[in-house]
């Protein structure tokens, strides 16, 4: 089963976000879905939109950002994928949008389902799905070539306690009949007992987004804001490390 973790870059600093990343890439997360900030973020719940609005606030240039996607990349070994969740709003400069680095796949989220990126970039489309759509399999097929698809568990905005009250299961088949792309799922998966789910489900993989995001800054706000900056970044590096690997053997025995 893999494990995909959202995160926002830029939220607690630059550095400390990289740091981050770097850690679930040695904690042998399978994908990282990095959110580029955005000021009004689409569909997500509380914690994410704290988390954009902290890397609004540190006011990185889009330079940085491409940056450190490339520098990211780089670090992933061949079974390792980034993908960004972002909105048609940063792409259209088309000079922004050309230094975006080719990555494995792009979410846009304000793009419905069934219309065409009207964007030129390099990294092929996630194609973004909610159940209700899924489950209906007329038109369900994607308007242009995909790298992976990302299916919502439950309905409306991401985070815990929601019920699940459309049949993922029925969902994911769908999708298998008319792509052999992995099936991702993501909203409010945030424990082993969600994964186990979703593996019987017949998902690929899961995203970890508001759990991990809660989790992380919880940690750096109630711990780390009184040791200096290296050591911050250091800290917060092996938290994600550690949280990967426990999570991923917890998994392994599950399974």
């Amino acid at each position: 089963m893999k494990i995909g973790i959202y995160f926002t870059i830029g939220d607690l600093g630059i550095k400390n976000s990289l740091a981050i990343f770097k850690g679930l890439l040695d904690g042998k997360a399978d994908l990282l879905e990095i959110g580029l900030p955005f000021s009004d973020p689409l569909l997500d719940g509380t914690t994410i939109q704290q988390s954009h609005a902290r890397a609004v606030k540190e006011n990185i240039s889009w330079e940085e950002i491409c940056n450190g996607l490339s520098d990211l990349k780089k670090m992933c070994n061949l079974n390792q994928q980034i993908s960004i969740m972002t909105t048609s709003q940063h792409l259209y400069d088309i000079n922004r949008r050309y230094k975006i680095p080719e990555l494995d796949g792009i979410l846009i989220s304000d793009i419905r389902h069934n219309i065409q990126n009207p964007f030129p970039v390099s990294t092929k489309r996630v194609w973004f799905l909610n159940q209700e759509i899924a489950l209906k399999k007329d038109n369900l097929f994607p308007p242009e070539e995909i790298s992976m698809i990302y299916l919502t568990r439950v309905q409306g905005t991401t985070g815990e306690n929601q019920k699940n009250e459309l049949s993922t299961e029925k969902a994911i088949d769908n999708l298998k009949l008319i792509s052999n792309k992995d099936v991702w799922l993501g909203f409010g998966i945030s424990n082993q007992n969600d994964i186990l789910e979703a593996k019987n489900q017949g998902a690929s993989g899961v995203i970890i987004g508001s759990s991990f995001v809660k989790k992380i800054t919880d940690y750096y706000f109630n711990q780390l804001l009184d040791h200096d900056e290296n050591e911050i970044s250091n800290l917060l590096y092996h938290f994600s490390k550690n949280y990967l690997a426990e999570l991923k053997s917890n998994i392994n025995k599950l399974f």
